[in-house]
């Protein structure tokens, strides 16, 4: 969908139907698209990429589930989560290994060969994934966004505008999270920031929605809030690569020269997560100064 370039809503540019329809067709045919790559599972992204448009559709049947039948929207919700979830662990070990191994060579030694194990389970995890997208779950899934694309489940008349839809969602997303960040204070937890991300990719989703039917001020919104989105995302990849060092490698098992590269590697995986650690502020000042610029959604009467 192209982006309309003002700033105020144009009530005329899509309705509900089409941008319904137009949600569902991109992510779907994205979904086909990285299916045989992720078969392959040579080349990581083809997951990765298959996942990232299931959750992302997930995120956006919410934006527009008021215009939606409750009842099929619902299993399309749950199905959706069942294949991001069930693909989730080999990307977290996809993205674990390479945190790790950049952490090794960012103080100058090899990544150990309790890695090894790390890849072995890798390797596993992505079997069990082959073996998904063969399953009948995952074509009657297919099957039944394929069909959705054509006939979406719409609950209200499909010429609708859609800004009516998406312009009160994305104010209320922008609210919720803003009383996220406001209730954690200066200086959030490394839970409490995993949470902020949570929210945040709700508004960036209900951002990027709303981006072709209110121009450039949405636009901007969802950019600084994926960027928002993609440092605590990083923040909290190398907290749980910490996490799994404390847990699996260098304990009293283990030799001084592994010990040793262990500790190196948690110094600069800790490093890294000082700097993210404030790094996200700005792109969220930005977007909060954005959404003060939005149209104020049009009050219907009772």
């Amino acid at each position: 969908m192209s982006t309309i370039s003002t700033n105020e809503p144009r009530e005329s540019a899509l309705t509900v139907g089409e941008l319904i329809r137009s949600l569902l067709s991109g992510e779907v045919a994205g979904m086909i698209r990285n299916d045989p790559i992720a078969r392959i599972g040579d080349e990581p992204e083809g997951v990765h990429q298959l996942r990232v448009c299931a959750r992302r559709l997930r995120s956006e049947l919410r934006v527009v589930s008021p215009a939606l039948k409750p009842a099929p929207t619902r299993q399309l919700l749950r199905e959706l989560k069942w294949l991001g979830g069930a693909l989730g662990t080999q990307r977290d070990l996809d993205v674990l290994v390479t945190v790790l191994t950049s952490a090794f060579s960012s103080v100058g030694v090899p990544a150990v060969s309790s890695l090894d194990r790390l890849e072995q389970h890798r390797v596993e995890e992505l079997e069990k994934g082959r073996e998904l997208l063969n399953s009948k779950r995952y074509r009657r899934l297919i099957r039944e966004l394929a069909v959705s694309v054509v006939d979406p489940p719409l609950l209200v008349a499909a010429d609708e505008p859609a800004v009516e839809l998406v312009l009160p969602g994305l104010t209320q997303a922008l609210r919720s999270l803003y009383a996220v960040v406001d209730g954690y204070g200066p200086d959030p937890t490394y839970t409490e920031l995993h949470q902020i991300r949570i929210v945040t990719k709700r508004a960036r989703y209900a951002a990027a929605v709303a981006a072709p039917l209110l121009g450039k001020t949405a636009t901007d919104i969802a950019r600084a809030l994926e960027e928002v989105q993609t440092v605590l995302g990083d923040l909290h990849d190398r907290v749980v690569a910490i996490e799994y060092l404390h847990a699996h490698m260098g304990g009293d098992r283990d030799d001084v020269s592994t010990r040793e590269h262990v500790g190196q590697a948690t110094i600069s995986l800790q490093h890294s997560i000082s700097t993210l650690a404030t790094k996200w502020r700005d792109p969220f000042a930005r977007a909060r100064v954005e959404g003060g610029s939005l149209p104020k959604p049009r009050l219907h009467p009772a």
